[in-house]
């Protein structure tokens, strides 16, 4: 992978030293589900659990579970991709707001970006997301990205000024606590 390119403005990248996408690996973000403790360093082949080592497997084996074949989400989501789909059936992004966003030219000029497309694609699969939204608000790129959203979903915020990355960076936090506590 090359190297995670923060900029508001695209045409001319600045490289950003917080999170290159070559490091940290994405198994480091993936917490072994056995000890808890340690990154993940490979799969459980019968039911895709991460693990970190030997010990972690044998232990993990006495309660491996093979895993049911999933329905498709996209299907009962009317044929929309299943990205919008997380393991936590109270956090699906509504249908409007998935058609508000597709219509915002600002925000596929930014999803035009080849790097942020992967953040985002590893930000979806993550099995830490809490850890790795920690990362993620700290790049400006991810935090651009997240202001068009909001500003495209809540048009109110869009009276005034533009908000400052910290106030950004607060209802976004937020918002993931809230879906946490709603969980």
């Amino acid at each position: 992978m090359g190297t995670f390119y923060p900029s508001r403005n695209m045409s001319s990248p600045a490289p950003c030293s917080s999170w290159p996408l070559s490091s940290p690996s994405p198994a480091a973000l993936i917490l072994c589900r056995v000890c808890q403790v340690q990154d993940k360093k490979y799969l459980c082949p019968r039911c895709r659990s991460p693990y970190c080592s030997v010990t972690c497997y044998k232990a993990h084996q006495e309660s491996c579970q093979p895993s049911a074949p999933e329905q498709d989400p996209a299907k009962d989501l009317g044929g929309h991709s299943s990205l919008i789909y997380t393991e936590d059936e109270a956090v699906v992004v509504p249908h409007e707001h998935l058609e508000q966003l597709a219509h915002s030219e600002e925000l596929k000029r930014v999803l035009a970006n080849p790097e942020l497309r992967r953040f985002l694609t590893f930000m979806n699969t993550t099995h830490n997301p809490k850890g790795f939204m920690n990362l993620a608000m700290q790049e400006p790129l991810f935090l651009e990205f997240a202001n068009i959203c909001l500003k495209v979903l809540h048009p109110e915020l869009n009276e005034g000024e533009e908000p400052s990355l910290e106030q950004v960076q607060e209802f976004v936090q937020e918002t993931i606590e809230q879906a946490q506590e709603d969980a």
